[in-house]
């Protein structure tokens, strides 16, 4: 048993919580320190948020050196890590040989909003021992960064699969979860069909003539409510944002996991992890979609691919990737 330190947000609904879940039921003992929390909430406000990035980073910095003195020789997993300097991840190394992994679950390219990353993420990746990323395309950039830390692909997953699904069901909705955003809007607007649903957070803020507005749900939706929909529903609607093109997210692995039969659009990374028309559906445009729900609800015989979606992520739990995660720091420790 191995002890092992997170650095992440301690949300029930992130990253670092899945893995924190998983790693607790490999018997790994974990901690987990949710830093920036603590950092004063009024100068993360919009206006103030980049006037005091560099607190921000030396107040985080601090505190990982503070808990990282306490021991020696432990895994250290770093979520993100746009508020770490690098040489303190040295110091940590070289002083107290603490293995440094960082996780990713965003694109460090991506310097819009200092809440995905900073300049100050990619001159510290070097300082890693190990870091991961979720997409191929992401992988293939730091790659040509010849940075000195070792680099690994990990895809998201889920984080909970049903066991069984109620068979036969009357299934007559299609629907979309997750919250609301403009380009998210826009694209379901163009699916003139009575029966999507939509549920997420923020989805008030749509426009009045918005098509769907009279089947909305919109409040955060917790697992229990997404179960339910699901075993109501002959298609799961998945959406990527725009550092997903190409690649995959989050709900890739949880839709199938749930029982969900799953329209994505499409990816040649993604296609990878399923069967298509069997395990996975999917699209290229609006008209594309709405013209493959049409068909595949004639169907009305859905249960066979709901158990396609189900064998196919059968091996694509958190609990996979985290024995992924401590393979590799295993490799390379004893290297």
């Amino acid at each position: 048993m191995r002890n092992i330190i997170i650095f992440g947000s301690i949300a029930q609904t992130s990253l670092e919580n899945k893995y924190l879940s998983a790693l607790r039921k490999l018997k790994e003992f974990s901690k987990i320190y949710d830093i920036d929390s603590y950092f004063p909430e009024i100068f993360k406000i919009k206006f103030l948020n980049n006037l005091f990035l560099y607190p921000r980073i030396f107040f985080n910095s601090l505190f990982l050196l503070i808990i990282c003195l306490r021991s020696k020789n432990k895994i250290i997993i770093i979520f993100k890590g746009q508020f770490y300097l690098g040489f303190i991840i040295n110091y940590l190394k070289n002083r107290n040989k603490h293995f440094f992994v960082n996780i990713n679950g965003d694109d460090p390219f991506n310097l819009s909003l200092i809440d995905i990353s900073t300049k100050n993420l990619i001159r510290s990746l070097s300082s890693y021992d190990l870091v991961f990323t979720w997409s191929k395309k992401i992988l293939r950039t730091l790659k040509s960064l010849k940075l000195k830390c070792k680099l690994e692909y990990l895809p998201f997953a889920y984080d909970e699969i049903i066991k069984n699904f109620p068979k036969r069901t009357k299934r007559e909705k299609v629907i979309f979860y997750g919250s609301w955003d403009l380009d998210r809007e826009k694209f379901l607007n163009k699916l003139k069909n009575d029966d999507l649903h939509i549920f997420g957070d923020g989805w008030k803020n749509c426009s009045s003539n918005f098509f769907h507005r009279d089947r909305l749900f919109a409040k955060e939706i917790n697992r229990k409510k997404i179960l339910k929909e699901i075993t109501k529903s002959y298609a799961v609607i998945n959406m990527f944002r725009k550092q997903n093109y190409s690649s995959h997210n989050m709900k890739s692995f949880e839709i199938p996991a749930y029982g969900g039969i799953q329209f994505s659009e499409y990816s040649k990374e993604l296609e990878s992890f399923f069967k298509k028309n069997k395990s996975i559906f999917f699209y290229r445009s609006s008209k594309d979609l709405i013209k493959k729900l049409k068909i595949f609800k004639k169907k009305n015989k859905f249960d066979r691919y709901i158990k396609y979606a189900l064998e196919s992520v059968s091996n694509q739990s958190y609990k996979e990737r985290a024995k992924k995660i401590l393979d590799y720091v295993y490799k390379y420790k004893k290297n």
